[in-house]
């Protein structure tokens, strides 16, 4: 009899490696391509502008600029004057154009990485009506075939903006939970590097997530019951930037991500997990692990103090005794987001 422990130490091995390798299986991209050239298009942009313009800018700084410019200024005023004037010009490349293409670069990758998620969530809905009616034995019409009956789900406007203006607060006080744990004595490394892992494969499968409207709650949920699989995906999407030099990695994560949103939106975690723990998820395994709570409690404080700023420079310029007891009872949609959100956890 193998003991429980064990067994959940095994069975969470077996979960990483399903993650780590569906986020490795490029060939799902192929797919997703000849359904609908517009993603090659826009994938090919993201190669072009990442691969090419920045990442080409940095390689052309650590193997002709910095060479060209040492051999210059070594010939023309010597080995010690060489030294500074070579870290200036060096540091104006960074300040001039390496920082703004950076940021540039990080802009328009939001953009189209969004574009591309959505065609890819379209293109996913139209190969499953496809394959079901194949079983089925039943033939699409054009209007079908071209994605007619498929839409992207949106909530109305007002839940639709307080959950991004929740969701964005809450992935830069995770990013920042990241970096205070980059830099912890001995575990540091490691940890940041863990939670790194976590934060990208939540950015890869939140794309699928938000265009099918599932709540955010529902989301992080989701997430940290099925964290050992996700954490194998997000550690082989955050390899290359995290074994190469901060802008080299940049510029490698932009060019894949279009391919790690294709590869997620492909995957099925759930399915993965009744595979190796069964139907019912009898077999032991490793609790759901409530990796993204700090994150949320933190990010629930600060929006509900965020929310008492507009009212409060109202309250300044309010005179009239009436008009400051309606102000006082007023409230906004966010405050009341965030209160549930705080309940809630």
């Amino acid at each position: 009899m193998v003991p429980a422990a064990v067994l959940a130490v095994k069975n969470s091995a077996v979960l990483w490696l399903a993650g780590f390798r569906d986020a490795l299986r490029l060939h799902r991209c192929v797919i997703y391509f000849v359904h609908d050239p517009r993603i090659l298009v826009k994938t090919a942009n993201c190669f072009l502008l990442n691969g090419f313009i920045f990442l080409g800018s940095v390689l052309m700084l650590e193997y002709g600029l910095k060479p060209l410019v040492h051999l210059v200024l070594t010939a023309v005023v010597g080995g010690t004057g060489a030294k500074t004037m070579g870290a200036t010009l060096i540091g104006l490349y960074h300040l001039l154009w390496l920082a703004p293409a950076y940021l540039v670069s990080l802009l328009v990758n939001c953009i189209w990485h969004n574009e591309i998620a959505e065609l890819v969530v379209v293109a996913g809905q139209s190969r499953a009506l496809q394959q079901r009616a194949q079983r089925q034995g039943v033939t699409l019409i054009p209007a079908q075939k071209a994605g007619a009956v498929l839409k992207v789900h949106r909530p109305d406007a007002v839940a639709f903006i307080s959950q991004e203006v929740y969701r964005a607060a809450l992935l830069a006080v995770f990013f920042g939970q990241v970096t205070l744990a980059g830099r912890l004595p001995l575990v540091g490394p490691t940890l940041g590097f863990l939670l790194l892992s976590c934060l990208y494969a939540l950015y890869c499968f939140d794309y699928k997530w938000s265009l099918h409207s599932v709540p955010l709650q529902q989301r992080i949920s989701y997430f940290e019951q099925h964290w050992v699989f996700f954490l194998g995906f997000g550690m082989a999407t955050v390899l290359p930037m995290v074994l190469a030099p901060f802008y080299v990695g940049a510029a490698l994560i932009g060019l894949l991500f279009p391919l790690d949103i294709m590869m997620a939106a492909d995957s099925n975690p759930k399915l993965v997990y009744q595979k190796v723990l069964g139907e019912g998820g009898n077999q032991a395994t490793l609790p759901p692990l409530p990796v993204f709570r700090p994150a949320c409690w933190a990010t629930s404080l600060l929006l509900s103090q965020l929310a008492l700023v507009p009212r409060l420079v109202t309250l300044l310029r309010v005179n009239k005794p009436g008009r400051l007891q309606r102000v006082m009872s007023d409230t906004t949609s966010l405050s009341s987001l965030v209160s549930s959100r705080m309940q809630d956890d």
